[in-house]
């Protein structure tokens, strides 16, 4: 490990000399990557002082050290006396960084040595060692014009961290599913809304050529690549892959199906208790990462103990919105509605099960339920949207196949069964 004292000298005796060296060393440097407390001050003070179109020299350098170190302007006239020009500034700024991460590295393993065990070891370990590879360094204060500028030029450009749904409807409601949000899918069971994320799944890593992590807490991985092969034949149905009876035409069919399935770039992990600890330390190991699945969250455990499942979902929901935030990547997890609804009940908010803090973490809501089953019609409603529009979908659900596919019919509200309450339980009434 190198010494950066002398840098860190240099680049205060370097700003109170000329204060616009400030700005060059502000690419590359925050206060905490500094070792030195009075140097770490000046920065700081120096770098408010710019940002406020004030001077700062050498004498208000020293003020702000006044009381906190002995002999402050003896301090500030060696930094100024070490530094004889202020054309290294950049260099000893990015010398300064690359020490300073090497550091946190030392201190985020050598905690997690002593404070974990086991897999949550390897797993913690895991992910700082990728998060050091990536360069993902923490959150920092942004002035909003550079944000409103990144934006505008944004405006030209097709996004990189969106991803559609595939269905075209759907996506005019949803306008797409973005980085850094919590999407959750909702639906009462056998609705189909586990072949409903799959297919948002292929879509989105068909479409983009990105990385969608899928995990499975509930089928194994052959039952997820039988629905894929269903999904994308006409003559091999469920029933054939299940009890493994295909003809010669049905088999070259599923072969097809197969190549052109497997070369879209999805990773399934259908191990069971998986936390959010593990889909962080598998998400930052992957560099071209475009969304993550989880088939379902009310499956999932939080990564601390809770009092009651509905505070652990809670949390497990937490952890997922902010590792979204942190990747830049659409988390997609299902959920399950109470069990007082029917599944030809158009659902709302209140209904989803276990916790309420569920909605309140998401971006964005989606609902399945059953319009008509005979005639296999499932509504979508988008029922929260804080980036887009609400509205219903009505489509065609084809079990047989696992697919969905959006119909030219508007869902009218008085097609919605009515229900009353009786006590705490909504009913369907005759």
């Amino acid at each position: 490990m190198i010494d950066t004292l002398d840098m860190e000298i240099n680049i205060v005796g370097a700003i109170c000399q000329d204060q616009k060296t400030v700005r060059v060393a502000a690419k590359y440097l925050t206060s905490d990557d500094f070792r030195s407390a009075p140097c770490a001050m000046v920065f700081d003070a120096a770098m408010e002082a710019d940002s406020r179109g004030k001077l700062f020299d050498g004498y208000m350098a020293a003020d702000i050290l006044a009381g906190k170190i002995e002999n402050p302007r003896e301090f500030i006239a060696e930094c100024i006396e070490i530094c004889p020009t202020t054309a290294n500034v950049e260099e000893f700024a990015k010398r300064i960084r690359t020490e300073a991460e090497e550091r946190r590295l030392r201190e985020k393993v050598g905690a997690a040595l002593l404070e974990q065990k086991g897999a949550k070891l390897t797993e913690t370990i895991a992910a700082i060692c990728a998060e050091q590879i990536q360069g993902r360094p923490g959150g920092r204060m942004k002035p909003i014009s550079g944000v409103l500028q990144q934006m505008f030029d944004g405006l030209f450009e097709k996004p990189t961290s969106r991803s559609d749904t595939g269905y075209g409807k759907l996506d005019s409601y949803l306008k797409g599913l973005w980085g850094g949000e919590l999407v959750l899918i909702g639906a009462r069971p056998a609705v189909g809304k586990s072949a409903f994320a799959i297919s948002i799944a292929e879509n989105a890593a068909r479409r983009t050529g990105k990385t969608v992590q899928l995990y499975s807490l509930e089928m194994e991985d052959a039952e997820i690549a039988e629905r894929a092969l269903a999904r994308h034949t006409e003559t091999v149905t469920m029933d054939n892959l299940i009890d493994r009876n295909l003809n010669d035409d049905q088999g070259e069919e599923a072969a097809r199906a197969m190549l052109d399935v497997a070369k879209l770039p999805i990773q399934i992990d259908d191990s069971a208790n998986v936390k959010p600890s593990k889909v962080r330390a598998q998400a930052l190991t992957e560099k071209n990462l475009g969304m993550i699945v989880i088939d379902y969250g009310g499956l999932m455990q939080s990564d601390r103990k809770y009092d009651s499942r509905n505070l652990e979902l809670g949390a497990v929901s937490r952890d997922l919105k902010n590792l979204a935030k942190e990747l830049h990547v659409p988390i997609v997890m299902l959920a399950q509605l109470n069990r007082g609804v029917g599944d030809d009940i158009k659902p709302t908010l209140r209904e989803l099960r276990d916790s309420g803090e569920l909605e309140q973490n998401a971006n964005k809501v989606i609902f399945l339920w059953n319009i008509d089953r005979e005639e296999s019609k499932v509504g979508v409603t988008v029922a929260k949207n804080r980036r887009g529009r609400l509205g219903d979908v009505v489509m065609y659900f084809d079990g047989s196949h696992m697919r969905f596919t959006e119909t030219e019919e508007r869902y009218e509200e008085s097609d919605r069964p009515k229900r009353k309450k009786r006590g705490s339980v909504y009913e369907d009434e005759d």
